[in-house]
């Protein structure tokens, strides 16, 4: 994956470059040699996509309900919970990592399972595992494709927006933290129901450095955030994580009572892809400077005062991108 430095602080009001696509996360997830992408891409032949079909997905149905339901429970016995994680060597480690982070953690080491869990929570270890097994099934739910890098930048924005949260002096909770980990699920719908022509849309985005929407419209008739709505309803997840997964790219467009969180998924998500953390697809990675994006004023006009992004910008580069990089990290060698 790319992962490119941040500017020094005194430049970070400068808008970054975009970082070098990587032919290798790019070809897994398409299912092509690296080689064969230096080829231009076809033009897409329009696509109609049958609303059912984002229903009938039972695969990605499985993983959107196992989701929703680590959000949903938020009781069970610490030690039903520490038997339930101490079964599975990779999660004990990805819990042990998390629990770690100077997000956490700023005073001492956690090495043991309770302690770690108290500190985490309950819902967002539930949710860290369903993370673990979806990476596990990248490859199972779009014939043809390997999402994991997809879900790996689910993953950063999920840690960065659980972080600039807390960083903004909010509380929203779990909510939060799914609805990142879930905003690109329409993307996995797509190239389910339409894989041949959602991988030339993918190509085209990269090869020619354009946004996936417009791509998507032109192609299939709707865009990933369009899908990733119907499918979710018919999935049935909560309201809040619908208004994330349809209005991550412009959350002044989310219900005003969703709009703190969906602004926090959009800033995290625009600093998980202008810094090559995993692959969401998208071949358009100019950005507004920080402060200057539309959805950091949404943020501040949800949250009701001034937030300082260049504050923000050296944070990411002392700790935060580090840390987030350690994670994924961890989760690639879970998958091996």
């Amino acid at each position: 994956m790319p992962s490119p430095d941040l500017p020094p602080p005194a430049q970070v009001e400068i808008a970054p470059a975009r970082p070098a696509p990587d032919p290798r996360a790019l070809a897994a997830t398409v299912g092509l040699d690296a080689s064969a992408l230096a080829a231009p891409a076809a033009d897409p032949a329009p696509v109609a996509i049958a609303l059912q079909d984002l229903r009938e997905l039972p695969a990605l149905q499985r993983q959107a309900r196992r989701f929703a339901l680590s959000l949903a429970r938020d009781y069970c016995p610490l030690d039903e919970i520490v038997a339930e994680v101490a079964r599975d060597p990779v999660l004990t480690v990805n819990v042990l990592r998390l629990a770690n982070t100077v997000e956490v953690s700023s005073r001492e080491r956690i090495g043991d399972l309770p302690t770690a869990l108290q500190m985490l929570g309950v819902v967002r270890v539930r949710v860290l595992a369903q993370l673990l097994a979806a990476l596990h099934d990248a490859r199972g739910v779009a014939p043809g494709f390997d999402w994991s890098h997809l879900w790996l930048h689910s993953a950063a924005t999920a840690s960065l927006a659980t972080r600039l949260d807390a960083w903004a002096g909010e509380h929203s909770g779990p909510e939060l933290h799914l609805a990142a980990l879930l905003h690109d699920i329409g993307k996995i719908a797509l190239s389910a129901v339409a894989p041949d022509a959602y991988r030339a849309v993918l190509l085209r985005a990269w090869s020619r450095w354009q946004a996936l929407p417009p791509l998507e419209h032109a192609a299939l008739g709707l865009d990933h955030r369009d899908a990733g709505r119907l499918f979710g309803e018919s999935a049935q997840l909560p309201p809040i994580i619908l208004s994330a997964i349809t209005h991550h790219d412009a959350p002044e467009l989310a219900p005003t009572e969703h709009q703190a969180i969906v602004a926090v998924v959009a800033v995290a998500n625009r600093i998980a892809k202008s810094n090559g953390l995993g692959f969401s697809g998208d071949g358009d990675l100019a950005f507004n400077a920080l402060g200057d994006d539309p959805a950091w004023k949404t943020w501040e006009n949800a949250v009701g005062h001034r937030l300082d992004s260049a504050a923000l910008s050296a944070l990411l580069d002392d700790t935060w991108l580090e840390e987030v990089r350690g994670e994924l990290r961890s989760l690639q060698r879970a998958l091996t």
